[in-house]
Parts: C-alpha cells; sequence; structure tokens
C-alpha cells in the first residue's frame, strides 16, 4: 500500500508506458450506499493513490466495479490512459463493441464464445461508475463542486422567446430576444437544455469522410458545425446542437453577452478572475481553467449532461433585448479552440459570421446551378 502511495513509483509507471499506454488496477472491494466518504476510511489510500495518477499526467481516468471476480462481493477496478483522446474507445455503443470484439476476438475450434463475461452489454455496464460510487464521492468534505445541481432555478419559458433578425450587425443573421423581462440569475430556457442532438465522434468521422462527395451530408455538416458546440467529453471530438430556437443565439463582442451557463455564472459570482474570458483576451492558459477535472466520479456518470448546461441571465435583460452569448468555450480541444478564438476575434472586429457565410455560399451554389 505505501508504494502505491508513492509519487516516484506512480511516475515510474506513467513513464514506462507507450505514448498511447493504458493501465489497469484492482482497487479492493467496492463501496456500499452506507460507506462514508474515502477520506474518512480505510479508502483513503486509494484515493490519495487516485490523486497521484492525476498529478503525474494520466489524461483520464475510469473507475468500475465486476461481481464476477469470484469474491464475496463487486469488486474495484481503474483503468488509466495516458494520452489526451485515448479514452474514446471506452465509450464505444454496443454495437461497435461487437464488431472489435469480432474484429479481435480469436476463434475457439468448437465454436463457442471465447469470452466468458464481456461482450458489448457488459462493456455499457462499465463505461459509468455504479451510483454508490457517487454517492460516496459526494460525501467527501469539503463536497465537490460538481455535486452542486441547479433543478430548483426559476426559468424563463422558451415560449417566452421569439427569433428575429440579429442587432449585433448587419452579418450576424438571426438572433434570439425576450418578450418578458429577465432578472439576473434567471435560467434562460432550462426545460429544452436536455433535448440536444447529440452527434458522437464514430458520426461526425462519417459525417466528414463523405460530405465532399454529397451536398446533402454537406449541409448537415454546416449545420452541425455552424449551430453546434465541440466537446470531447466522450474522448474524442463530438458535437451537440440545440434543436430549437435557442440555436440562433448570438455571441457577445468584447465581453457584452448577457447569458452565463450556470457554472460559469456560479463561479463569476464567487469572484474567480477567470470565470469570464472573452475572444479579445483569450489564451492558452485560460483554456486549462475550462477543463474538467481528470478523476471526477459525478461527471464521470453524468459526462453526457456535463455538455448540456443552460445559460443564466448575468445582469437584468429587459423586454426586446438580443440574447447574446459568450462562444469562447464553444470548443474544448485545443488546436480546435486556438482556432475558432481567433476565428471570433476576427468576426467581432468587423467579419461575417460562419453561419451567414454559409448562407451566402448556399445561394452562389444555387444560383450558379440554374445558370
Amino acid at each position: 500500500a505505501m508504494l502505491y502511495n508513492s509519487y516516484a513509483f506512480v511516475e515510474t509507471l506513467y513513464n514506462s508506458l507507450s505514448e498511447n499506454g493504458v493501465m489497469v488496477f484492482q482497487l479492493g472491494e467496492a463501496p456500499d450506499y452506507t460507506s462514508p466518504a474515502a477520506q474518512f476510511s480505510s479508502d483513503s489510500r486509494r484515493e490519495k493513490f487516485i490523486h497521484i495518477l492525476e498529478e503525474v499526467g494520466f489524461e483520464a481516468l475510469h473507475l468500475y466495479e465486476d461481481g464476477n471476480c469470484g469474491f464475496e462481493g463487486p469488486w474495484t477496478f481503474l483503468v488509466a490512459f495516458k494520452g489526451d483522446g485515448d479514452d474514446q474507445a471506452w465509450y464505444m455503443n454496443q454495437a461497435e463493441i461487437e464488431v472489435e470484439i469480432h474484429k479481435r476476438i480469436l476463434r475457439t475450434k468448437n465454436g463457442d464464445h471465447a469470452l466468458d463475461y464481456f461482450d458489448g452489454a457488459a462493456m455499457q455496464s462499465y463505461r459509468h461508475p455504479h451510483k454508490v460510487f457517487e454517492s460516496v464521492f459526494c460525501r467527501t468534505d469539503p463536497k465537490p463542486d460538481s455535486c452542486t445541481t441547479d433543478h430548483f432555478r426559476e426559468s424563463v419559458h422558451l415560449s417566452d422567446l421569439e427569433v428575429k433578425m440579429s442587432s449585433v450587425s448587419d452579418g450576424s443573421g438571426r438572433g434570439v430576444f425576450t418578450k418578458v423581462d429577465i432578472k439576473e440569475g434567471t435560467a434562460i430556457a432550462k426545460e429544452v437544455n436536455t433535448r440536444t442532438i447529440h452527434v458522437p465522434g464514430s458520426s461526425l468521422h462519417l459525417i466528414e469522410q463523405y460530405m465532399e462527395e454529397s451536398e446533402d451530408i454537406k449541409q448537415v455538416h454546416d449545420y452541425i458545425d455552424g449551430y453546434g458546440w465541440e466537446t470531447d467529453t466522450h474522448g474524442g471530438e463530438e458535437y451537440f446542437v440545440e434543436p430549437s430556437i435557442m440555436t440562433f443565439t448570438n455571441h457577445g463582442c468584447n465581453g457584452t453577452f448577457n447569458g452565463l451557463d450556470w457554472k460559469t455564472y456560479q463561479n463569476w459570482k464567487k469572484g474567480y478572475e477567470w470565470a469570464i474570458v472573452t475572444e479579445q483576451n483569450a489564451t492558452a492558459d485560460m483554456h486549462e481553467y475550462d477543463r474538467q477535472e481528470v478523476y471526477d466520479i459525478f461527471i464521470d456518470r453524468h459526462v453526457k449532461h456535463g455538455a448540456l448546461v443552460y445559460n443564466v441571465a448575468k445582469r437584468d435583460i429587459k423586454a426586446g433585448e438580443e440574447l447574446l452569448d459568450n462562444y469562447v468555450f464553444f470548443v474544448e480541444q485545443y488546436d480546435d479552440w486556438f482556432h475558432e478564438t481567433t476565428e471570433l476575434k476576427q468576426i467581432c472586429n468587423g467579419g461575417v459570421g460562419f453561419i451567414t457565410r454559409a448562407e451566402i455560399n448556399a445561394k452562389h451554389h444555387a444560383s450558379s446551378k440554374k445558370d
């Protein structure tokens, strides 16, 4: 146990791996619903070991339990990924896992299944930690920020909003306006935030592969890229798109946005100076501030919901005003983020927005076809 609490030893394990290396650790019997937070039990050494894994540089950690180990209770395992984005395969759906097994597993001579306890369905049960792990994690003192939810915040309904041509600039296209006064701290259309269109990495890869061969597929790509936001929540690049009129919400240049996602709003109210970043002052260091914790069981259990945030009014907003968002962190992967933030800055300094640009190009394409 002392060995696994040694930073030097864990760092040696980390350095022994290849660039895309993976390590699996067994961590003993799983907790139950009555278990205290790890810091108050013998599991404190387990927690210290996990935090050392974070410190030495592992980019993703996934905890799961298995009841087929022959012990009296379910056993806990931790999978550690060295490279950023290497855990994309962890989130494959059941069909994708079955295909990979079919490709890679050796066939038995009698035709029986080579695996007794693993298939695509079993992997789905490993993808997210058991509810018990979340309950025990959220008993930590002080309580992790991720365990704080915002279910009871008052919200303005979608029916109180409307779409008109944007007041931001001539090249901004459509925008979303409020028909009622909105007080600071009020959620905006919270009821629709979980109804997003999710484009997982595997689907995005196929769209990008075939969009040059099909105008229809290219339009789907432009819709996803123009109206959605990029995230690496599931290890690799993927997109979420608002299916409601909220997708027309424009960016507020130079910090003029009047809405913030509720987590950012909380950090801003707490006085964190890094909470609000604009396209004008964005730097690489600020990108690091927005990264999620490597080990956070609450987020790991609610990984998809973590990307489905809703906005909160940053100030009092009068009826008739346009709602403005902050696009700076609509992209999470650093290389893409730096490119998108630079382009956002150019747009804010007088350029034309992506959607308006795409619609102009589509009109020119349609007219050239007629000619």
